[in-house]
């Protein structure tokens, strides 16, 4: 939702900005091929209909089973390789203003031979969003991510709190906001609310988005003309 949502208002606002979801799993065959759908959903909700090549640049890496990529790569008995996402994402940045790259499972979620995700943002070298839920145990899960990203010297962004569920936002969720941003000395870029499946038609969509999400491109327009990248 976030990522696509950001390369909305980028493209809104005269920014050439297309996503990228490197590594995808629990992708259905369609068509005698994996279909992305965190990809297809961003693309759709820009109004963006690249070619077959470029959206395999998009997301190089798609796999069946919904479950973590090192999992998944195992079983279909392929190796992901960073130099091949890097290479996609080059492509990429050559032909348009900005690369919005969506992580998968969070910071430290494997993806085999060692390696994690957070081995694929230094190698990429982008300002890292944050994107986490705003209920209780989010302290931990988040402030976890933002020390990792610091640990290996990556540019934060800042964080985007999302309503993942309807309810109103309690006392819990406002003292959490103030402590992620006092502890971890970053900013809390958005908030963006729950938004119930019957209301997803893609123009209420957009709008619903726009509101929510404008702060946090705001900024990362600032932090970079190159690639912004939404983790979650």
């Amino acid at each position: 939702m976030v990522t696509a949502g950001l390369v909305y208002l980028g493209r809104q606002s005269g920014v050439d900005a297309v996503p990228m979801k490197p590594v995808h799993t629990g992708c259905p065959r369609v068509a005698g091929d994996r279909r992305a759908p965190d990809l297809e959903f961003a693309l759709r909700l820009a109004g963006l209909h690249p070619s077959a090549s470029e959206r395999r640049r998009m997301c190089p890496f798609r796999f069946g089973p919904a479950c973590s990529p090192h999992l998944a790569a195992r079983q279909a008995e392929v190796r992901i390789r960073l130099t091949r996402i890097t290479d996609c994402f080059r492509a990429l940045a050559e032909r348009h203003d900005t690369v919005i790259v969506e992580g998968a499972g969070g910071a430290l979620t494997p993806l085999g031979q060692g390696r994690t995700m957070l081995d694929l943002m230094v190698v990429l070298g982008l300002p890292v969003l944050v994107v986490a839920r705003p209920w209780l145990g989010t302290l931990n899960h988040t402030l976890l991510t933002l020390g990792a990203l610091r640990r290996a010297r990556l540019t934060v962004a800042g964080v985007v709190l999302v309503d993942t569920r309807p309810g109103r936002r309690g006392w819990i969720e406002t003292d959490n906001q103030r402590s992620i941003e006092e502890l971890a000395q970053t900013r809390v870029l958005s908030w963006v609310p729950y938004m119930p499946p019957s209301a997803m038609p893609v123009r209420p969509l957009r709008a619903h988005l726009a509101r929510a999400l404008s702060g946090a491109w705001e900024m990362l327009a600032r932090s970079s003309r190159s690639g912004i990248r939404s983790t979650k």
